[in-house]
């Protein structure tokens, strides 16, 4: 597909996402219901449906280690859906061409790293979408405070934008490695940046508003202030 028109499709998906519409969540939902499975949705479309409208070219679904083989397996055998070789619980929906990455719990999110995937039962759950739950909002920031790309730094400074009033910064910091220095500055200083970046964006006429269906935060009147720069304690 010529990279304009994917651009082209993948802007068609997050207006559909924005509405609470995606053909392949729906799908993957009917499945694992019919195996009663629980899965919660991480990734990008919880970025997208907390209120940060950005592209997303796959579905990350948190899987409990218990049930990730039955439901790999039952995928595997599906005509509507193809094992990719990339990874082992990869898949692609031949309906809509989109992958889906199953994130199981318990397994190691990257090699020589203290930090393992949640079960989703250990997870706060938000909104639903397509009736799958979403990763609540301080799981989800924790997340890509660990994943640590470019892109997962850029969405956790967008949705701490979004959500300033009601993110509590030691429901994350609580749960870095004692020893994990670079995440911690570095979500501290997302949380000093923000006000700032915000009140950049009012005097610029860009400030953003929470529009996303998906979400309905409960407000609160002042923002949090951003807890002392200090190192770890042992």
């Amino acid at each position: 597909m010529h990279w304009t028109k994917r651009i082209e499709v993948l802007l068609g998906m997050v207006n559909e996402i924005h509405h609470g519409r995606d053909e392949t969540l729906r799908a993957l939902h009917d499945e694992a219901v019919s195996l009663g499975i629980d899965i919660i949705i991480v990734g990008g479309i919880a970025v997208i449906q907390y209120g940060y409208r950005r592209t997303t070219d796959d579905r990350d679904i948190l899987v409990s280690y218990k049930n990730a083989k039955r439901f790999g397996e039952h995928l595997w055998d599906h005509p509507d859906w193809e094992r990719l070789e990339i990874r082992e619980y990869a898949f692609v929906y031949k309906p809509t061409g989109m992958s889906v990455d199953f994130l199981v719990g318990m397994d190691l999110m990257s090699l020589g790293q203290p930090y393992c995937f949640p079960e989703p039962s250990e997870v706060e759950q938000g909104e639903r979408f397509e009736d799958i739950p979403m990763i609540g909002l301080h799981d989800l920031l924790f997340l890509k405070v660990v994943a640590g790309r470019p892109k997962d730094q850029v969405d956790v400074m967008e949705l701490v934008k979004l959500h300033l009033p009601e993110i509590e910064p030691e429901r994350i910091l609580s749960k870095l490695d004692s020893s994990d220095d670079e995440r911690r500055e570095f979500f501290l200083k997302v949380m000093r940046d923000a006000p700032k970046e915000l009140e950049g964006e009012r005097r610029l006429g860009q400030e953003k508003t929470l529009k996303s269906p998906g979400y309905r935060p409960k407000r609160n009147t002042q923002p949090p202030a951003a807890p002392e720069d200090q190192p770890p304690q042992d």
